[in-house]
């Protein structure tokens, strides 16, 4: 299976297969907008473009190889159980959530430490620790992502220091994965990122209460005007 990450040279344009639930995304601003790398891979945060809005994304799969800078993706939130699963046995055949959703927990703790603002040595070192969680035989969790998030946020939810003071709170329902839109369909996949997540969309239901709630204060001020 390739190495992954995204090679400082050969950025191409990948084409994927149209997914009627997918959006295309759209990946620039390198290593944190800086170029940062580790001498193979850029490090750090990407930026991404996904469904109208630019996200910054943290890299969490060092076990596939990116073909380009743009592919159809989907954005799996971290508290969709089902949906997890299968992202998760499609990516990196593990099944069991007691062992995954502890290694995304540290993901989470990785991204809030790189939002703190760091320099370029700790950068990749967070970077790398990332990688870790599910290629341990290639990276070494030096930040030590994983004791932190079974300390400060077990479960995904709580806080970390600040190194610049005062706390960051962790909150699960905030993030998601953008994964390559053909992760059911096997095959070759593209590299999976954490982004602190979309705003949420309206359910159905929701929507329908507030289209009753603007024609109810349509109707009433229709009937004022007419009694005035």
């Amino acid at each position: 299976m390739g190495r992954k990450r995204i090679p400082i040279v050969g950025l191409l344009l990948a084409a994927g297969s149209l997914t009627a639930a997918a959006d295309p995304l759209v990946m620039s601003g390198l290593g944190n907008g800086l170029g940062w790398n580790d001498g193979s891979y850029y490090t750090g945060y990407v930026t991404l473009t996904f469904d109208g809005g630019n996200y910054a994304a943290l890299c969490v799969d060092a076990l596939h190889d990116t073909f380009g800078n743009s592919w159809n993706a989907v954005y799996i939130p971290l508290t969709d159980a089902a949906d997890l699963a299968k992202v998760m046995q499609a990516y990196f055949s593990i099944t069991d959530p007691a062992i995954y959703l502890p290694k995304l927990y540290a993901d989470v703790i990785g991204w809030a430490e790189l939002s703190a603002g760091v320099a370029e040595t700790v950068n990749n070192n967070i970077q790398h620790s990332v990688w870790a969680q599910f290629d341990p035989s290639q990276y070494a969790d030096t930040s030590q992502l994983y004791q932190l998030a079974q300390i400060a946020a077990p479960n995904g939810y709580g806080s970390i220091p600040n190194p610049t003071g005062g706390q960051i709170p962790i909150n699960l329902d905030k993030f998601g994965l953008l994964v390559d839109a053909n992760y059911a369909n096997g095959g070759q996949l593209e590299q999976a990122f954490l982004i602190d997540g979309p705003p949420e969309t309206p359910e159905p239901a929701s929507l329908a209460l507030a289209g009753a709630g603007l024609g109810g204060l349509a109707l009433l001020l229709f009937r004022r005007r007419r009694a005035a």
